[in-house]
């Protein structure tokens, strides 16, 4: 009997550690071959969720070279080929390499409620960068309750930083939690920054007037409308320190939006906030 969360299959142990095991755990067959490229990138995301899941289900790889009864017996034609097995009989299958977002749903669909709930896994995809992911995943979430006060705020920072600008806007008219309506107003902060021109032109118009202070700040303003925060923060602190109340308190203004966006606590809100501390004292 298996005891790991991810095993090989070979057609001695198929009737153990598939159709028996999966009377008390829903089993996830990967079907698979050293030569298939779609292969190398389904498998490590299927080898992934079997551990982020922690014992929702298990995975068992099936090289279909060295097991072509088995292959047979499943009628697989072409790799990757992902079969789920529950209770001894097979309950829904996908073909072909699925992004990570679209796999989480079809295990949330057909297996029992876990501990770690959506918003985790969203969070958790939005640490690791698959920002893309977390977003569906938290639009799944969303869906089923519209009312989420943690997924809401979570689904803004997430277009935000994907720069899905009215898509954010739009989602923050009807958002229901408290920061939602200060949020919206930052973001109009940088609807006139879509007239400013394109982001190569403004860099190079920046690197060679740069003592001209209105280019320098559509240039930062492009940077962040582009989501290139950093970036930004650096241009508009250069310009406040040349001049504490260009625009009548614009920069200031512009940069406690851009902090807002990124969240109170993000590393770059922290450490731009005390450089802008320093300069304005």
């Amino acid at each position: 009997m298996a005891e790991s969360l991810v095993f090989d299959v070979k057609m001695e142990n198929f009737v153990s550690d598939v159709v028996q095991l999966s009377n008390e755990v829903p089993v996830l067959i990967d079907f698979w071959a050293e030569w298939c490229g779609p292969c190398k990138t389904l498998t490590p995301i299927l080898e992934k969720l079997a551990h982020a899941y922690e014992g929702r289900f298990v995975l068992a790889k099936i090289d279909t070279e060295a097991n072509p009864d088995l292959a047979a017996q499943f009628q697989i034609r072409s790799i990757p080929a992902v079969k789920l097995v529950i209770g001894g009989k097979l309950v829904a299958e996908f073909q072909g390499a699925q992004p990570e977002a679209d796999i989480r749903r079809f295990i949330e669909h057909y297996t029992p409620a876990a501990e770690k709930d959506l918003f985790t896994v969203a969070k958790e995809l939005q640490t690791e960068g698959e920002l893309g992911d977390a977003l569906a995943v938290l639009t799944e979430l969303l869906t089923r309750e519209p009312g989420h006060i943690l997924a809401q705020p979570l689904k803004a920072q997430l277009l935000i930083q994907l720069k899905r600008w009215d898509e954010a806007i739009a989602f923050l008219e009807t958002a229901s939690f408290p920061e939602a309506d200060s949020l919206r107003k930052q973001l109009k902060i940088f609807e006139e920054a879509r007239g400013f021109g394109e982001l190569t032109v403004l860099k190079n118009s920046a690197e060679e007037n740069p003592t001209q202070l209105e280019i320098l700040y559509k240039y930062g303003m492009v940077l962040a409308l582009e989501g290139q925060f950093q970036d930004a923060l650096e241009q508009l602190l250069t310009i406040l320190a040349k001049d504490k109340n260009f625009g009548e308190g614009k920069i200031r203004k512009t940069l406690l939006g851009i902090f807002e966006l990124l969240g109170i606590h993000h590393p770059l809100s922290d450490e731009y906030r005390r450089r802008m501390g320093r300069l304005i004292l």
